[in-house]
């Protein structure tokens, strides 16, 4: 096994809708700002998942879906396949990952990494990979302590 490369698995990036409506107004005022940020921080995923061996990546949007695929496109600029899986309203994080879940080309038995849009780590993914296969899990959680879970 090559470790340095993730050819057969797919990311899930779910990037989950929030349904306040003054945050929506508080977002639309700071627009073009939090549209610099989400690309900023998705842009950040995709390069650590690229460079971990991840060809093909999957964001599951909802809010301002839009402002992803207007600034990746089919994501060639970044080196991987990008598909959008975009919500009809917000399903909340476990729901998005259900409805990303569609555009899988893995098999049910396949190893899939699901990354959290607005959380940022530092976690190995090669190794957190390596790990998982070596001990032959089921499931490999990586969890991250916040200051205010």
């Amino acid at each position: 096994m090559n470790t340095g490369e993730l050819p057969h698995w797919d990311l899930s990036n779910v990037y989950p809708g929030i349904e306040s409506e003054p945050f929506n107004a508080a977002v639309e005022q700071l627009s073009h700002q939090m549209d610099a940020l989400d690309t900023y921080l998705a842009e950040h995923q995709i390069a650590r998942a690229r460079d971990a061996g991840v060809t093909r990546i999957i964001l599951g949007t909802s809010y301002k879906a839009e402002v992803f695929r207007d600034h990746f496109g089919d994501g060639a600029g970044l080196g991987v396949e990008l598909v959008y899986a975009v919500e009809d309203h917000p399903l909340g994080t476990g729901g998005a990952i259900r409805h990303a879940a569609q555009h899988l080309l893995s098999g049910p038995e396949d190893p899939v990494l699901v990354f959290n849009g607005d959380v940022l780590s530092g976690v190995d993914l090669v190794n957190l990979r390596d790990v998982h296969v070596r001990t032959r899990a089921a499931v490999t959680l990586y969890l991250t302590r916040v200051s205010d879970p």
